[in-house]
């Protein structure tokens, strides 16, 4: 018999079918296993498929590989119906599928070689739901050159090519077009005069402008715009002035470089006064708006490189949901995702742009109105399970960096182009992949991880990855090696490796590198990096690296469990947070009796290291229930607080103040501002997202908004993201689409923003 076991009373077949059956006498050695294992090996990439959609109706592959010739084969039925054939240059092959379906879940595979001899990649999807392209139109024919190079500038200017677009006072949409035709925003243009509005919107609808990416608005009242504030990325006029007054055009601009473009003319002159804001480029004049008043990046999975769920931003001194006004709300939806509980790497926002995570796909979005800027589909990208690992990407002003496979892909955060895509050092890409990704200032830091290592499966109880004590649900992805590369010219800077890195405990901050390490175990050659060895916890080490050099600074004894041992016991998670302070180290053990019997309790166990590597403080935490994530809750640290699940700490002391946070649900870990802490709020609405005030301890909440089950709200750019990653709960009847809210007191920009 073969695909199943079977004897008296038991059989179980394979889930799965079986390709081929080989009889031999004997069993294979190891020798001879390898070569079967290399004889059955697929396609090989050197940079993995991605799919981007340049337009509607089309989508582009492109993969790189050690070969001269291609073949893709693709369809959107039961079989592979169509195939191109394609040529690569220096390896670089690019297909583009035109003429594909809306709403359509194609799939395609990539084949190298001839005959029985090919190789091929696993079958991927494609699927046109998420393209979210807008249609490319042509400008109105006669377009002035004048306005021609209007058009120009302003999107060279402009902080990206796709959001919103006002033109704001009308001669003949001819600039609307203009603006249309060589970018991807959605052009809003706009006049008092009802006459004119009505021409306009004939001749657009005459040329199939109007509507997909041009609309036309009349102002009944210019002194008041019919939009929400800080939304426009850019604002001209084909008028001699715009058609507001200066300070409506000041509260519909976004923050964070969006531009208001005029004519350097007298009229313009005499319509935005004498304000220092502007300045004078050639012929054109220039207000590009500032920053919100204390915000922050949130670039990397727990806020900054060093985790502590907690950035400073300010979000305009907001406390209580009340204090928060919808700003956009839209894509994507739930099903651009896999589901809340999974625990996937949490969304990234940095410089305006919002960038998320979905099923094998991404997309980046502005952060200010939610225009789509650029997606891809990566058959390659998943990660899952990040509270036992560490998240695939980070972000800076001007680039994504995104570990795939063994490279590390540098992406043009404008464009989504890809710029760079860095190896694993020396041997390490054979059999490794890209673990840890961080970067600060002019550094990028990498791990290497044994290969397929990383959690991908998603079905299934197993995949909430935080059933206490479960072998599943307590198992560590570990690395062997870190390095650090510099970001201008990705040279490769340093290597480290003495042991097990825990890359959940890995953080960055100021210029120093921290991690827990066990130098005692090894893991046998045929393993992955996932450890669930509880001598893993033994004998811990914690050091800290010089980020630039990769010098150790300091290395001492790690935090020890209390209960485990080689044969009993459990820690279920583990995170490593550096601030100005120094390192926190925090293990969450359960506690169990001499017998291993798990007694229903456990607690968050932290040590502090201050910047010399000297132990200050350790302190514990019980933990206030053991499921539903909350004996896993990521912690948070501001400037003098450390908030676990549920008290809350000194800082300086490790001391407890006697105050805990909630009431609160579970599920979503929490992350904090400057006032307030933000999670699931227990009771009223099935329990929805919600601000507990830091203060006071008063709640609030958004009713029907629900977070992922790890991390998918954002406070960053001045604003809270949440771009939607609950989809598939059944406590409630959610709202399940993407929101960005922004802080109501900061709804009126002053002439200095």
């Amino acid at each position: 018999m073969f695909g199943a076991y079977k004897d008296d009373d038991e059989y179980f077949p394979i889930s799965g079918r079986i390709e081929s059956v080989k009889l031999s006498r004997g069993l294979p050695n190891a020798e001879h296993l390898a070569a079967i294992r290399d004889a059955n090996r697929g396609a090989v990439f050197s940079i993995q498929p991605r799919v981007a959609f340049p337009d509607p109706t089309t989508a582009e592959i492109s993969w790189q590989a050690d070969e001269e010739a291609a073949v893709l084969f693709y369809g959107s039925g039961e079989t592979l119906q169509d195939q191109l054939r394609l040529t690569g240059k220096d390896g670089r092959f690019v297909a583009i599928l035109k003429d594909l379906h809306p709403a359509t879940e194609y799939r395609y595979r990539i084949g190298f070689g001839q005959g029985k001899g090919r190789r091929y990649s696993k079958i991927h999807s494609l699927d046109t739901r998420f393209n979210l392209s807008p249609a490319p139109v042509t400008p109105l024919a006669g377009t002035p050159p004048h306005l021609a190079a209007y058009a120009a500038k302003a999107l060279a200017l402009a902080p990206d090519q796709s959001g919103y677009a006002l033109v704001l006072g009308l001669h003949d949409a001819h600039l609307a077009a203009a603006l249309a035709a060589e970018s991807r925003f959605h052009v809003i243009a706009a006049d008092p005069d009802p006459a004119r509005v009505a021409e306009v919107r004939r001749s657009l609808y005459r040329t199939g402008l109007l509507g997909h990416r041009v609309s036309v608005v009349h102002l009944t009242n210019p002194d008041h715009a019919p939009w929400t504030e800080s939304f426009a990325d850019l604002i001209v006029t084909e008028r001699t002035r715009p058609a507001v007054p200066a300070a409506e055009s000041l509260r519909l601009v976004r923050p964070n470089g969006g531009i208001i473009l005029l004519p350097a003319t007298e009229a313009t002159r005499a319509w935005r006064g004498e304000s220092p804001t502007w300045e004078i480029d050639g012929e054109f004049a220039v207000h590009r708006r500032s920053d919100l008043a204390g915000a922050r990046d949130w670039s990397h999975q727990y806020g900054t490189a060093g985790n502590a769920s907690y950035t400073g931003e300010a979000l305009g001194e907001v406390s209580a949901s009340s204090g928060m006004g919808l700003q956009w709300i839209g894509r994507p939806g739930g099903d651009f995702g896999i589901d809340r509980q999974p625990r996937m790497p949490a969304p990234v926002s940095a410089n305006g742009r919002l960038y998320h995570q979905g099923m094998d796909r991404l997309v980046a979005l502005n952060a200010y109105n939610g225009g789509v800027l650029w997606s891809y589909e990566i058959p390659a990208l998943r990660r899952l399970n990040v509270a036992h690992d560490c998240s695939n990407w980070s972000a800076d002003d001007n680039h994504l960096f995104l570990a795939i496979r063994d490279r590390l892909w540098i992406l043009d955060a404008r464009s989504g182009v890809l710029k760079n895509a860095l190896q694993l050092p020396g041997d390490q890409h054979e059999n490794h992949e890209w673990g840890y990704v961080a970067n600060e200032g002019e550094i990028v830091i990498g791990s290497a991880v044994r290969s397929d290592s990383a959690f991908q499966h998603f079905w299934g109880d197993n995949a909430w990855f935080d059933k206490v004590g479960s072998t599943g649900a307590i198992t560590q992805v570990c690395s062997e090696r870190l390095f650090g590369y510099r970001k201008s010219d990705a040279e490769g800077l340093w290597a480290y490796g003495r042991g097990l890195i825990i890359n959940s405990t890995l953080a960055l901050h100021a210029g120093r590198l921290h991690f827990l390490e066990n130098r005692n175990l090894e893991l046998p050659d045929d393993a992955t990096g996932r450890v669930s060895d509880r001598r893993l916890w033994l004998g811990l080490t914690a050091v800290c690296l010089d980020a630039t050099s990769g010098e150790v600074l300091w290395e001492k004894p790690g935090p020890q469990p209390v209960h485990l041992t080689e044969k009993v016991g459990f820690v279920q998670a583990a995170y490593g947070i550096a601030t100005d302070h120094g390192f926190i180290a925090v293990l969450s053990e359960g506690t169990v009796n001499e017998q291993g019997a798990y007694l229903k309790k456990g607690e968050f166990r932290c040590s502090s290291y201050d910047e010399a590597g000297n132990l200050a403080w350790t302190t514990t935490s019980p933990w206030r229930e053991d499921h539903h994530g909350v004996h896993i809750t990521h912690p948070v640290v501001t400037e003098d607080r450390l908030y676990l699940a549920p008290q809350v700490h000194d800082l300086a002391t490790g001391q407890a103040t006697g105050q805990s946070y909630g009431p609160r649900r579970g599920c979503s870990t929490i992350v904090a501002t400057k006032n307030a802490l933000m999670f699931r709020i227990l009771g009223e609405g099935n329990s929805p997202l919600g601000f507990w005030n830091r203060e006071t301890g008063s709640v609030s909440r958004f009713m029907r908004l629900r977070p992922s089950c790890w991390l998918n709200t954002l406070p960053s750019q001045g604003m809270l993201l949440v771009p939607e990653g609950g989809a598939g709960c059944s406590c409630g009847g959610w709202m399940e689409t993407s929101v960005g809210f922004l802080p109501r007191s900061l709804s009126t920009p002053t002439d200095s923003q």
